[in-house]
């Protein structure tokens, strides 16, 4: 289990990079970036190769370089140790790529509330024409929005769009659902595949000195099951918990939380979410 390096398909990993399929292509071609491939001469990626490919789109989309500039940069980039590699993409500022994150129905939710987009602007410090830009899907916004509004709605940060689940009771390791947190170093895999569930069991892979650094409230209760590695949550801003393999922790999401890797190895966890609020709920 230590030892085990997990792979993902050229979809996948799209997604997870916030990049079209052909555009991994195009990178290949252009000799920035080398896939393995299996036994079937299908591409596949590591955690490691989505880092790499995360700092391609950096260097190629967000600051305009040609391919000799980006390889000058990535061979510089070798000579940094593992921590500071796993780093180059941990700010808290970085942009949300266009995922099923950024997708979810922002408008529905300021609407059902019966709020305008002028009292959602006071409350929240965002500007009246971003924020209609993100009910458009016009712009990709930082992690810092996407907490803000998240902790606005009272909404968990991690969206499950229903055009991804396909209502099988079964979900196989290998036919996991990617979702994307946005979140630099850390890839999340639902482990369910049906619609309409309270419950929303996850399978997290977070990479060393990655994970959600500042403090986040919602609605609902959290279960979290440590796999492998070591990840400390912190609660309340201030009540620190280390916990390991075979260690576990519960508490209510109105409880303000962040949790780190704060070692230089991989951790996963089984991390599961129910939006329900448990004070609501009869015996």
């Amino acid at each position: 289990m230590e030892n085990e390096v997990f792979y993902f398909k050229i979809n996948d990993a799209a997604k997870m990079v916030g990049v079209s399929p052909t555009t991994l292509r195009n990178w290949e071609n252009s000799d920035l970036f080398v896939a393995k491939r299996n036994k079937n001469n299908y591409r596949e990626y590591s955690l490691e190769d989505i880092e790499i490919l995360k700092r391609i789109k950096e260097l190629s989309i967000n600051q305009n370089m040609n391919s000799t500039a980006i390889k000058n940069a990535l061979d510089h980039g070798n000579n940094l140790s593992t921590p500071d590699i796993f780093s180059i993409h941990n700010s808290a500022n970085e942009e949300v790529s266009s995922n099923y994150l950024t997708k979810k129905n922002w408008r529905k939710l300021r609407e059902k509330r019966g709020l305008t987009l002028e009292e959602v602007s006071k409350q929240t410090g965002i500007s009246i024409s971003y924020l209609s830009k993100i009910e458009s899907g016009n712009v990709n916004f930082s992690f810092d929005i996407l907490t803000i509004l998240s902790d606005y709605y009272e909404e968990p940060l991690l969206y499950y769009p229903e055009e991804l689940f396909e209502n099988k009771y079964p979900t196989y390791k290998d036919d996991r659902t990617p979702l994307d947190l946005g979140m630099s170093g850390v890839y999340v895999e639902s482990l369910i595949k049906r619609k309409q569930t309270i419950m929303r069991p996850t399978f997290f892979t977070v990479l060393p000195k990655s994970g959600q650094h500042k403090s986040h409230t919602h609605n609902g209760e959290e279960f979290i099951y440590i796999l492998q590695g070591e990840i400390v949550f912190t609660l309340h801003d201030s009540e620190e918990f280390i916990l390991n393999a075979g260690d576990s922790i519960s508490f209510k999401s109105s409880t303000p939380h962040r949790w780190e890797n704060l070692t230089d190895r991989k951790a996963n966890m089984i991390w599961v979410h129910s939006p329900l609020n448990p004070d609501t709920l009869t015996n």
